[in-house]
C-alpha cells in the first residue's frame, strides 16, 4: 500500500519508479523518457515549481516527494491527482505524512 509506505517514511523517488514500472510495465514503450539527457516538460517543470511552493509554503527547505505529490494533486492536470487518489495518496494523508516529519525552515531547494 502506497500510502502505508509513504507515512512510514519507506517511499522513495526511487522506490515510486520501480513501482510504476513493476505495475506498469506492459503499458510502458521504450522513449526518450529512458535517456539520461532528456530535458523537462512544461509539464514536468510545472510540477516541480508546484512542489517548491508547497515545500516553501510550509517553511520547510527541502522539496521531497511528498511535496512534489501535493503539487501534483494541486496542479492543473487533473490525471496525475486521479492516479494519486486512486492509489490512495490524498491530500490529508500527504498533510498527515508531512506533519510527522520534522519541518526544517529557510527557503526551499531541490532534494538530490
Amino acid at each position: 500500500d502506497w500510502a502505508a509506505e509513504l507515512s512510514a517514511g519507506r517511499l522513495t523517488p526511487e522506490g515510486v519508479r520501480q513501482r510504476l514500472k513493476q505495475e506498469y510495465a506492459a503499458r510502458l514503450q521504450p522513449g526518450p523518457w529512458a535517456s539520461e539527457e532528456m530535458k523537462l516538460s512544461a509539464a514536468a517543470q510545472a510540477a516541480l515549481a508546484d512542489a517548491q511552493q508547497q515545500a516553501t509554503q510550509r517553511g520547510q527547505t527541502v522539496v521531497g516527494l511528498v511535496h512534489l505529490l501535493l503539487g501534483l494533486l494541486a496542479g492543473k492536470d487533473p490525471v496525475p491527482a486521479l492516479l494519486l487518489t486512486e492509489a490512495g495518496l490524498t491530500r490529508e494523508r500527504l498533510e498527515a505524512a508531512l506533519a510527522a516529519a520534522a519541518a526544517p525552515s529557510g527557503p526551499a531547494t531541490l532534494e538530490r
